[in-house]
């Protein structure tokens, strides 16, 4: 990783949306590199993991860096429909 906006600028002129995935951040520094330059980083997060300062760190790393986290998405999360949805449903 490059921590140049120089082929991201070069690139928003080429698309008008690019979607960038990174590896997982205890794995790599990737997303934490070309955050500043992007519009916005979505953070996805496992659905069973109970501690939530790994995420928060990341979450300040990537703002302390130049980016802006727009949000978080939890995935794996399992939902059970209220008893009345239950019901009813097939």
């Amino acid at each position: 990783m490059i921590p140049s906006g120089e082929y991201w600028s070069a690139l928003r002129r080429h698309a008008a949306l690019v979607v960038v995935d990174a590896p997982a951040a205890d794995r790599s520094t990737a997303a934490v590199i070309v955050a500043p330059f992007m519009d916005a980083t979505v953070l996805v997060v496992a659905a069973d993991g109970a501690d939530t300062r790994a995420p928060a760190a990341v979450r300040d790393a990537i703002e302390q860096a130049g980016g802006r986290c727009a949000g978080i998405v939890f995935n794996r999360a399992r939902i059970e429909p209220p008893r009345f949805l239950r019901a009813i449903l097939p």
